[in-house]
């Protein structure tokens, strides 16, 4: 299990849906960059190549979820991490059309008051939903938050 393209490692992938050849769903691991002891694990559909030879062989879905878990010894700069719009930790492009293209991110936000970061998985597309037959579901999010614990923060300064 090697790393994964966007520098993660890939933890697990198992057959999911589809008769013959499956469509495959991904398991990976991805450490936070800014705090250490922070580990984001993503999971997402891979299509088969049947179903990308039937229809748009350079997509591939952006509905992924994230969830995460901090390790007893976490340390951060608030500095580092504070913002309104928060700081993206992943990105993976969803696809080979210039076009079509979509990406799949993981941007963490944190909030100060309670001490937790805070990571929202979301895909963006240059195209809109309406214009690929696609209903709501470039809209759909996946959240996760880890309280980084009290002492933690006055201990990065």
């Amino acid at each position: 299990m090697g790393a994964h393209a966007s520098g993660g490692d890939k933890l697990a992938e198992w057959s999911a849906s589809g008769l013959v050849f499956k469509d495959s769903v991904e398991v990976v691991a991805v450490p936070d960059p800014e705090v250490t002891g922070v580990t984001l694990y993503i999971s997402d559909f891979k299509r088969s190549l049947t179903d990308k030879l039937a229809k748009d062989f350079f997509s591939e879905p952006s509905q992924a979820s994230v969830t995460c878990v901090a390790a007893p010894s976490t340390s951060f700069d608030p500095a580092r991490i504070e913002g309104r719009e928060g700081r993206e930790v992943f990105s993976e492009t969803k696809g080979l059309s210039l076009i079509k293209n979509k990406t799949l991110r993981i941007r963490r936000v944190y909030d100060a008051a309670s001490n937790t970061a805070i990571y929202v998985a979301y895909s963006t597309r240059v195209t809109s939903a309406a214009d690929d037959g696609v209903s709501s579901g470039r809209y759909r999010t996946s959240i996760c938050a880890v309280p980084l614990g009290a002492n933690l923060a006055a201990a990065a300064q």
